[in-house]
């Protein structure tokens, strides 16, 4: 009984003595015990999770692409174009051109542009040269600053192989210069009446002849700013053509009048103030002094009011004598009619006279028929011409042209000769030969003379020589090719060459 009272009290102590062990503070999970007779247990951190550091990233600032915005609008008299938005990675500019058959041609006007985005600019442009649709187009500034060079550095942007252009619509809404005239009939005074000119400032309304383009000047007025009605312009109608065109120039104001060389055409949209009309002109013939060379008599032009004759009499003491020939004319202008005449009766003077056709067109018929023509029912006078003048030429001013010649308008001999050019010594006098041309006897028209290059600005010479030794064959100053003469003094005639096109024509 006792042993088991002791085993029970044993029992109770051994679960006590277990119960403190199980109080006493224990180390943490985490704790290593390295082994070893003598080693302490070494408590350890437990590592900290890697944290990932993200690099930072550069933003890059999305690149401006150039492009232009520009809209329909109208333009006044202020001379602006709005060009809503240019976008430009870099400073330029911004050129307004005027349309030239689609594509952009004559420049207008331009403005410097600034690297920036969206923003709008005003251009100043010529208003009257504007045409109604324009271009706006973005230039580099590669020359000098603030500088617009072109064409030169200052060429359009591109984006591969594209321009920055936008084309745009304009109303043009600006008083432009205007020529109002009707066809007309030109009277022996040679008035052409213009109905109205409305010029911008005081220049000259101009006449010209044409002949599918603008010809010389043959008439002139002034003009005032402003509306000019009525306007009366005197013409040399005997240059005139059945077609002519006013112009309006401009008035250098130069001493003198008007200055075919500098008082150039006035220009609306880029182009001429012109306008074409129809004339008929009064009855006349116009014909130069001639020997008469193998039984032809050579008449420049002939103005015919109806269809009809030219008919060469005999002169007899002023007045028509016997008809020695005629030539079947048309109404209204007959260039260059040469006429069959009887060389054995020919007078120091013939007569020509224009008849009318009233009988068969196909035969001149007078006096059974086709009598003298009149004019204002008055008698037309006849028109002498000299078949004994001598050796004589024409000149005028020009330009050398691409091929290096010079045009002798009118040569007039009654031998072959040579028409050669020369420059001047200060006097005036014939210096250095510097081209010459052969021409047969009788009227030899537009001649062209090959000259040497490097010529312009200056006063040449054109010299009338024989050709008296070696035909078609130049034989001086060596020879016996000298110049002509005439009362002891070289036939001779001097004209200004300039450098350039000419002047007193144009083609617009």
């Amino acid at each position: 009984m006792k042993q088991h009272v002791v085993l029970w009290i044993l029992l109770l102590l051994l679960l006590a003595s277990c119960g403190q062990e199980a109080a006493q503070p224990t180390a943490l999970a985490t704790a290593v015990t390295e082994p070893g007779p003598t080693s302490t247990p070494q408590a350890t951190e437990t590592p900290a999770p890697t944290v990932a550091v993200r690099q930072t990233v550069t933003v890059e600032p999305t690149p401006w692409v150039p492009a232009i915005s520009v809209k329909a609008q109208t333009l006044t008299e202020a001379g602006t174009v709005m060009v809503e938005s240019i976008t430009s990675a870099e400073p330029g500019w911004v050129a307004i051109y005027a349309d030239d058959a689609g594509a952009p041609g004559a420049l207008l006007g331009f403005e410097a542009v600034e690297a920036q985005a969206n923003r709008p600019v005003e251009v100043a442009v010529d208003s009257l040269a504007a045409t109604a649709t324009l271009y706006a187009r973005l230039h580099l500034d590669a020359g000098n600053q603030d500088e617009f060079e072109y064409p030169g550095p200052d060429v359009p942007l591109q984006i591969g192989s594209r321009e920055v252009i936008q084309s745009f619509d304009v109303d043009v809404d600006v008083p432009r210069p205007e020529i109002t005239i009707a066809d007309q009939t030109v009277g022996a005074d040679g008035i052409v009446t213009v109905d109205s000119v409305f010029a911008l400032e005081p220049g000259w309304l101009v006449i010209h002849w044409s002949d599918g383009t603008i010809g010389e000047a043959i008439g002139q007025a002034p003009v005032e700013a402003g509306e000019n009605n009525q306007l009366e312009v005197p013409i040399r109608w005997q240059e005139a053509t059945a077609e002519l065109t006013a112009v309006l120039h401009e008035d250098n104001e130069r001493p003198g009048g008007f200055d075919a060389a500098n008082d150039l055409p006035a220009l609306s949209g880029g182009a001429p103030v012109t306008a074409r009309f129809e004339v008929q002109l009064p009855p006349d013939i116009f014909v130069y002094d001639q020997p008469i060379a193998a039984g032809k008599l050579s008449v420049e032009r002939i103005i015919s009011e109806n269809p009809g004759w030219i008919v060469v009499y005999t002169d007899n003491e002023g007045q028509p004598d016997v008809i020695i020939g005629f030539e079947k004319v048309n109404s209204g202008i007959n260039p260059l009619v040469d006429i069959d005449i009887i060389e054995t009766a020919i007078t120091p003077q013939l007569l020509l006279v224009i008849h009318d056709e009233t009988d068969n067109p196909a035969e001149f018929n007078f006096p059974v028929a086709d009598p003298a023509a009149t004019y204002d029912g008055q008698p037309i006078p006849p028109t002498g011409v000299l078949t004994s003048p001598g050796n004589y030429l024409i000149t005028r001013d020009q330009s050398l042209g691409e091929k290096n010649e010079v045009v002798i308008p009118l040569v007039v001999a009654d031998l072959d000769t040579w028409v050669v050019i020369y420059s001047q010594t200060e006097d005036g006098r014939p210096d250095e030969i510097l081209g010459q041309a052969w021409l047969p006897a009788g009227i030899n028209r537009e001649v062209p003379v090959s000259v040497r290059s490097g010529l312009g600005n200056e006063t040449l010479l054109a010299v009338l020589h024989q050709d008296a030794g070696t035909p078609l064959e130049f034989d001086y100053p060596d020879g016996d090719d000298v110049p002509l003469q005439r009362n002891r003094q070289i036939i001779f005639s001097p004209f200004l060459l300039r450098e350039g096109s000419a002047a007193n024509s144009f083609n617009p």
